[in-house]
């Protein structure tokens, strides 16, 4: 029974982002055909998730485990497994624009980049997962703010 979970959460994982560049490609010119105004592509590469998400995802789990062992009948348990999942997701988003942001600017910032960090983290954690922990790290850390606050040359107009 785990292993045909497992395979449907891949499954559904897999779909979500398929959906997900489907959206991003073909729905905001789709949009501009249908609409007077103007819909501005975000690039890939700047793709940065607002606010502090990665405290709001440990306080909402935390307090979403506390009521489950208050209240057992409730069963939120595939909420707690479905909103990780959507973190997972969001954060996986933004350790790709992270991992494209790298490879875009790399002559501009390649003095302030540990790829020995960034590779260790996708090898051991995995290929998935430590792209989301990427993700992760740059929503709290703020990598590519780091990166250009240190850099002269600039290859894009990231911060403008």
């Amino acid at each position: 029974m785990s292993n045909s979970s497992s395979l449907y959460l891949l499954i559904t994982y897999i779909k979500s982002i398929m959906m997900a560049l489907l959206a991003y490609y073909l729905c905001i010119p789709l949009s501009r055909l249908a609409y007077k105004e103007k819909i501005h592509n975000i690039p890939v590469d700047n793709i940065f998730l607002p606010g502090r998400p990665v405290l709001v995802l440990f306080v909402i789990v935390v307090s979403l485990y506390a009521i489950e062992l208050s209240f057992p009948n409730l069963d939120l348990m595939s909420l707690i497994n479905n909103f990780i999942l959507i973190m997972n997701l969001l954060f996986f988003l933004e350790g790709v624009s992270l991992i494209i942001f790298i490879v875009k600017n790399w002559k501009h910032i390649k003095k302030e980049v540990n790829m020995l960090i960034i590779f260790v983290i996708i090898v051991f954690m995995g290929i998935l997962p430590g792209i989301g922990i990427l993700g992760m790290l740059d929503n709290m850390l703020n990598y590519r703010q780091r990166w250009y606050s240190n850099s002269k040359d600039r290859g894009d107009n990231y911060g403008k």
